[in-house]
């Protein structure tokens, strides 16, 4: 069963700080495409066609559908390959190919290959500074120069397929040793409460607290 619209947490690096994005996506029929919306780069315009490589890649579905992604807030110019992930996981949640369980709790990003790897960004630790801040998760691509700070859960996807299965199963910590890797817990962060309307109060509690700041 697909679900009109759905939305996840993303962000973007402005200088040295992420600023919380949130990335909403809806499904709707007409000429099957992704329209983007909230002043994409050419980096994210570039997404569409890794996100289609890496979600058949994965051996996923594309919505034969209209896709139409926002970026919101809308006044903010949306730069980085940051984004594939969150819009991708947006997309599949939307089309009920992938669980739901968990996404509200989670800041992400990461680039996509068009194999369907899930690669690393620049701007961890800012990512996982934001992700500290808001109560959330943070995930994205292995790295290998990961920086663990204090209050965040970290962890990490290697392959868009293990979503097949739900967050909870595909994130994983960063742990010394392979052999010893356990997902990640997620029961610790923000409570089960999914939906845009909570979604655009973690977005409007950053930009009070970022006011309150200036």
């Amino acid at each position: 069963m697909a679900f009109e619209t759905f939305a996840v947490h993303a962000a973007c690096i402005r200088g040295v700080e992420a600023i919380h994005v949130t990335v909403e996506v809806s499904l709707a029929g007409g000429v099957p495409g992704i329209q983007m919306l909230g002043i994409p780069s050419m980096e994210v315009m570039e997404s569409r066609g890794r996100i289609r490589c890496a979600m058949r890649s994965a051996g996923f579905e594309i919505p034969r559908s209209g896709i139409t992604v926002n970026l919101a807030p809308g006044d903010i110019r949306k730069t980085g390959s940051g984004f594939d992930l969150p819009i991708a996981i947006a997309v599949l949640a939307a089309d009920g190919q992938i669980p739901r369980d968990n996404l509200d709790r989670c800041l992400i990003a990461g680039e996509l290959g068009l194999d369907g790897t899930v690669l690393p960004v620049k701007g961890e630790v800012a990512f996982q500074l934001l992700a500290r801040d808001m109560g959330l998760s943070f995930i994205a691509g292995r790295s290998d120069q990961h920086v663990p700070l204090a209050g965040v859960d970290c962890g990490f996807i290697d392959h868009l397929s293990q979503l097949a299965h739900g967050m909870g199963e595909a994130a994983r910590h960063y742990l010394d040793s392979e052999a010893s890797r356990r997902p990640l817990s997620l029961s610790s962060t923000m409570p089960t409460c999914w939906g845009r309307k909570s979604l655009n109060a973690a977005w409007r509690l950053r930009r009070q607290e970022n006011s309150a700041c200036s």
